[in-house]
């Protein structure tokens, strides 16, 4: 579902706000925080979660994802998820 969505939400235009959250993986993931407030103001019970970007490598980086929302970890590996 999470791979889906991020084509979903191209269809209405986020995919430019998307575009603009960072250059790289780090810096768009650290981003979403900030996307999610925006975007509290169009959907006022949404119940965003939370990315940051540690110990970042040339092979990868780690990242603490917290939600109150259960069983959304699998849907955010899926948006995350490099092809």
């Amino acid at each position: 579902m999470g791979v889906y969505f991020v084509s979903f939400v191209g269809h209405y235009g986020y995919d430019r706000v998307l575009g603009v959250l960072g250059r790289h993986m780090r810096d768009f993931l650290n981003g979403l925080d900030n996307l999610h407030e925006y975007l509290k103001f169009s959907y006022p019970r949404m119940k965003a979660p939370s990315f940051f970007c540690e110990n970042e490598t040339s092979s990868g980086l780690t990242l603490h994802y917290r939600s109150t929302r259960r069983g959304f970890l699998w849907y955010t590996i899926g948006q995350i998820r490099v092809r």
